[in-house]
């Protein structure tokens, strides 16, 4: 049996549970009975090793019908782009940071809609190449834009190096697939050239709390799990609680799953072992110096890192040695903009974009400990790394998240006076301990070791 790992999104959102677990099935691979790959659409292609080009994304009309309630909108955007970009870049006019910071998110969301060579053109006036950081910020942006495009276009000659799969091989998506693969299409693949289709489901988010994406996201999603149902041999949910969320989703859609839905750990999946290392971003930081408590999250408003924050401002005026908040994590425009609006910001907190795996390795061995205050998760996987690296978590009390601290983190609803409460019992129990050892991780068998043998004893 041959394996194919899909690839696309990981590689662009490089950090997170999405490319973890990618690298982790990528490391199973073992002696080249597997290829990473990309899926575009219905067709395979050999998996990239670079971020791709906005040059190279399919166009805007190829994929979205233009009765799409957000399509008037998105032309409104260009619009701006066209008005504060373009024209002001004919007469040589500076723009201030904040408006180029505003302008790339736009971009962003509507590149699609324009030339590939106005792309590029607007891609340099905004600095995207040469800026690293709103180089980050365009590609993140752009991924959340999800099904509005297909995220990779195929390169030249791809046509005749896509991959045909054989009668055997198994095909794993194991990130946020809905993005970008057209289940109808994969499907009508899989039946001709009979491979096995194994899916990665984290959690069911976007449906229970639609409003959470537009409205065309919301659909597409939807769709995508429809897809799952009718054409995939395996389904794995990464805990009990999301097992549980798909089996009633899946009767709602009156789709038989036959024993397809199955749970396993991907906590192996998780940055464990990994000694860190000081870079110069968190030099510039200066946290070798100063004690600090890490927020392991994306700035998003479900995170509820805003919150967090104005709770650490408050104890930081009780209590004159309280550490500085470290977020580090992907992050949304309008909240970063909030928070550095704060004439204390400086004070109370420190933002680490993407941080790479040595970064959030650092960080998690020299953290007083781990905060993570998201109503909401689905692999817990920033959980898992704190109480891997034996670091003390203070965590909400949503079920998966529950799962994945295995009973070492404290749970808690979001209520300010037990939060505040629990910060200050870990900081006074900090003081008296010696630094602690990371957990051992149980030896688990590899994933892709689970799937052969059950679509084995499943006669694949």
């Amino acid at each position: 049996m041959r394996f194919l790992i899909d690839t696309t999104t990981a590689q662009l959102v490089r950090h997170g549970k999405f490319s973890r677990v990618t690298r982790m099935l990528a490391s199973e691979l073992g002696d080249g009975r597997g290829l990473l790959v990309n899926v575009l659409g219905g067709d395979i292609v050999p998996a990239r090793e670079r971020l791709c080009d906005p040059s190279e994304f399919v166009p805007f009309w190829v994929t979205l019908p233009w009765r799409s309630p957000g399509a008037i909108e998105d032309i409104q955007r260009a619009a701006k782009v066209i008005a504060k970009v373009v024209i002001p870049s004919l007469t040589a006019k500076p723009m201030v940071q904040e408006a180029l910071n505003d302008l790339t998110w736009t971009f962003a969301k509507t590149f699609d809609l324009f030339p590939s060579g106005l792309r590029r053109s607007i891609g340099r006036t905004l600095g995207i190449e040469a800026e690293g950081e709103r180089r980050e910020l365009f590609f993140h942006w752009a991924a959340e834009r999800g099904s509005a495009y297909r995220p990779f276009a195929a390169l030249e000659g791809d046509v005749e190096r896509a991959i045909a799969p054989k009668d055997g091989d198994t095909l794993v998506l194991p990130g946020a697939s809905w993005g970008h693969v057209d289940m109808n299409a994969l499907g009508r693949l899989r039946r001709a050239q009979r491979f096995s289709l194994v899916c990665l489901i984290y959690d069911v988010l976007p449906l229970d709390y639609p409003a959470l994406l537009p409205v065309h996201d919301y659909v597409a999603y939807r769709d995508f799990l429809t897809g799952v149902g009718e054409y995939a041999d395996l389904i794995i949910a990464p805990n009990e609680t999301t097992l549980c969320r798909l089996e009633d989703l899946f009767l709602e859609l009156g789709i038989s799953l036959h024993g397809r839905l199955q749970r396993r750990c991907l906590a192996h999946a998780a940055l464990y072992g990994v000694d860190g290392e000081l870079s110069p971003r968190l030099q510039d930081l200066q946290l070798q110096r100063k004690a600090f408590l890490l927020c392991p999250s994306g700035l998003r408003a479900r995170k509820h890192v805003l919150w967090l924050y104005a709770l650490c401002a408050k104890l930081g005026k009780e209590r004159a040695d309280f550490p500085l908040l470290v977020i580090a994590g992907r992050c949304d425009l309008e909240l970063i903009q909030t928070l550095k609006a704060d004439p204390g910001w400086e004070k109370v907190g420190a933002f680490l974009l993407d941080p790479d795996d040595t970064e959030l390795a650092w960080l998690y061995r020299h953290a007083l400990a781990s905060l993570y205050p998201s109503f909401e998760g689905g692999l817990g996987l920033s959980i898992t790394e704190a109480v891997g690296y034996g670091r003390p978590c203070v965590a909400a009390d949503a079920a998966t998240l529950v799962e994945a601290s295995a009973g070492f983190a404290e749970h808690l609803p979001r209520d300010e006076a037990l939060w505040g409460g629990a910060i200050t019992r870990l900081l006074d129990a900090e003081q008296k301990a010696s630094p602690s050892n990371p957990t051992e991780r149980p030896q688990t068998r590899g994933l892709l070791a689970d799937i052969r043998l059950y679509l084995e004893n499943c006669g694949w």
